[in-house]
């Protein structure tokens, strides 16, 4: 199971954070830590991710609110 759509994405094109992170010109472990759920990204990066990725990643997937109740599994 993947933490993130964008996640998902990068290893199912078989593509590097480090290179991902280029193109979007951030650095690596900002990348990182939006990849793995730490942080969010602003909403211009979030766009900019979505057009980079041909809309397969959408911006709003990063905002959407946890699917399981408040304090469960915490």
């Amino acid at each position: 199971m993947y933490k993130t759509e964008l996640q998902r994405w990068l290893k199912e094109n078989n593509i590097k954070i480090s290179d991902f992170a280029k193109k979007l010109g951030v650095h690596r472990t900002h990348l990182s830590d939006i990849v793995n759920g730490h942080i969010k990204p602003s909403w211009i990066l979030a766009r900019l991710i979505e057009y980079e990725t041909n809309q397969e990643v959408k911006a709003e997937s990063f905002f959407e609110k946890d699917k399981e109740p408040a304090g469960v599994g915490r």
